[in-house]
C-alpha cells in the first residue's frame, strides 16, 4: 500500500495595493482643428523641482500634468505649438496643492517672417537666368514656408524676390559669408526683413551669416542648392527678431 506523504504547498496571498493618486493639474487645449496635433511644453516648478516637459495632444484635447506649483525662482510657462497658427503663451498662475486648469485657446495666425531675396548676376547676364534664379528664389521660399507650418513654428514666410545686384567683379558670384560685407554694399540690404543672396558658384549649398559679425540677418544660397536650403539657413543658424520676437531652432 503506498503511503500518502503530506506536501507544503506555497500560498501565494495577493494582498490589494492602492496608492492615492498623486495631485495633478491640466491643460485644455483648444482650437480650430480639432483633429490637428498640438505640441504643449509645460516649464514650471514640482515637488521634485524645476522641471520642463514636452506633449503633443491632438487640437482639442485635456494633458494631465504633475502638480505645478508656484515658481520661487523656477521658469514658468505653457507654451502651445500648434500647425496653422501663432505660438500661444497662456497666462497661467499655479497653486501649490494641484486642481489647477490651465486653459489654452489657440485661435491666432502665424507673425510673419520677412525675407528679402536678392540675385547677385554679371551686368551681362541674359534675363532667362535671372528670372530662373527668381524661380528658384520663390519656389525655395513656398518649401520653407511648408515646413516651418508643419513643424508647428507659428510663422508664415513672405519673401520679396526679385531684388537685382549687378556686379563688375566676378567674384562676388563665388562669394560666401567672408563677403556678406560687400554683398551688403551699395544698399542691397533691408533692415526689417532676413536678406538671403542668391550667389551662382559659391562652393557650398548655403550658408548662414549670422546677425552679429555682418551687422545684420544676412545668409547665401547658390544655384544648386537644395529645396530646404532656405529654410535650413533662416531656422538651423538660429534666425531671431526681438520686435516682434520670432524663432524656430
Amino acid at each position: 500500500m503506498r503511503k500518502l506523504v503530506p506536501r507544503v504547498v506555497p500560498v501565494v496571498v495577493l494582498a490589494s495595493w492602492c496608492a492615492c493618486a498623486k495631485p495633478h493639474d491640466i491643460v485644455m487645449i483648444t482650437t480650430t482643428d480639432p483633429e490637428s496635433p498640438a505640441a504643449v511644453s509645460v516649464r514650471g516648478r514640482t515637488s521634485s523641482g524645476c522641471t520642463d516637459a514636452e506633449r503633443v495632444v491632438l487640437g482639442n484635447g485635456v494633458l494631465p500634468v504633475e502638480n505645478m506649483m508656484s515658481p520661487k525662482g523656477c521658469l514658468s510657462e505653457v507654451a502651445v505649438f500648434a500647425v496653422g497658427h501663432g505660438m500661444l503663451m497662456p497666462v497661467v498662475t499655479w497653486k501649490d496643492q494641484g486642481g489647477d486648469r490651465a486653459q489654452a485657446a489657440v485661435s491666432g495666425g502665424r507673425l510673419t517672417l520677412p525675407v528679402t531675396g536678392w540675385i547677385v548676376h554679371t551686368s551681362g547676364e541674359s534675363q532667362n537666368n535671372i528670372d530662373d534664379a527668381k524661380a528658384l528664389l520663390s519656389r525655395w521660399s513656398e518649401r520653407a514656408h511648408q515646413l516651418f507650418d508643419a513643424m508647428q513654428c507659428g510663422v508664415r514666410v513672405s519673401m520679396k524676390v526679385g531684388r537685382e545686384i549687378p556686379v563688375e567683379d566676378s567674384s562676388l558670384l563665388f562669394a560666401d559669408c567672408d563677403r556678406a560685407g560687400d554683398l551688403k554694399a551699395s544698399g542691397n540690404y533691408d533692415s526689417e526683413s532676413a536678406n538671403i543672396y542668391y550667389v551662382p558658384f559659391m562652393a557650398y549649398n548655403g550658408e548662414w551669416c549670422g546677425t552679429e559679425k555682418n551687422g545684420g540677418q544676412i545668409g547665401v544660397v547658390r544655384s544648386r542648392a537644395l529645396t530646404e536650403t532656405v529654410a535650413h539657413e533662416l531656422t538651423a543658424r538660429g534666425v531671431r527678431r526681438d520686435k516682434p520676437a520670432w524663432s524656430c531652432e
